[in-house]
């Protein structure tokens, strides 16, 4: 199993599909809308929006990654949704005319721009006036459990740069407002939402991550095989607290969702 289908197939169903439903249903009425989805990666976010949007609609799915697109162009499409295509090409540069869409989403997607300012500079550029963006960012560690444990076990058993994780690297509220800001969005707003997520066990989120996450898999490489177990049961008792009565997990996580105005 590739890197991208590891992602589509463990990943999205019990970390970034919850949140994308989530997001996608507070993101108001899409019929009929022009609909960017940025980061798309296997598209979980796009076909959500083409369901919403119907017929009338239109939806990209925008990625730099060719084997994210080839995953999200492989899944099947629900009938009546907005048709859409799939576009690789880096956000700070996308092949778009000015003023392209009605709404933009780029969820969990923004705190990997090289040039984050550029970025959301170039989202305001493909928003029509009246449109809107969204975005959702990882909070702090301290709001996402699993992550804070597995930064942790990295940091006891590989070390303090393996602990850096790259997907809460955007996890200030108000760096995120500016950032929208200084782009030139305006009626902007930040909040905090939560959601629990439901894994089957602690070891399975491990491997998930690692299978997904191109930077979590490779250090976890670094580990030698006389410390692979210790550092499972390190992640295992983090995370005991959050078992349910059948073993399974039940996560807390949260993101700051931002709303902007073109």
């Amino acid at each position: 199993m590739t890197p991208a289908e590891a992602f589509e197939h463990h990943l999205v169903p019990h970390l970034f599909g919850p949140w994308a439903e989530q997001i996608v249903a507070q993101a108001g009425d899409l019929t009929g809308l022009r609909i960017l989805d940025i980061a798309t990666a296997t598209g979980t976010v796009a076909r959500l929006a083409a369901c919403e949007a119907g017929p009338t609609g239109q939806v990209s799915g925008l990625d730099i990654d060719p084997t994210m697109l080839a995953v999200a162009a492989a899944q099947p499409a629900p009938p009546a949704t907005a048709p859409i295509r799939w576009v690789e090409a880096s956000a700070l540069a996308m092949p778009f005319p000015d003023a392209s869409f009605d709404r933009v989403f780029c969820v969990e997607g923004t705190q990997f721009f090289p040039d984050r300012l550029a970025g959301f500079r170039e989202i305001h550029r493909v928003l029509a006036p009246g449109g809107s963006l969204i975005t959702s960012n990882w909070g702090p560690l301290s709001g996402n459990p699993g992550y804070h444990a597995l930064s942790d076990a990295l940091r006891s058993f590989v070390s303090d740069v393996a602990a850096i994780l790259p997907p809460v690297g955007l996890s200030d509220p108000a760096e995120i407002a500016a950032l929208a800001h200084e782009a030139g969005f305006t009626a902007i707003a930040v909040r905090a939402d939560h959601l629990d997520l439901r894994l089957p066990s602690a070891r399975d989120f491990v491997a998930w991550i690692a299978a997904g996450g191109p930077t979590i898999r490779h250090n976890m490489a670094q580990l030698s095989d006389d410390r692979r177990g210790d550092f499972l049961r390190f992640v295992e008792g983090r995370l005991a607290r959050y078992a349910a009565p059948d073993g399974t997990l039940r996560l807390p996580s949260m993101r700051h969702i931002l709303t902007a105005a073109r």
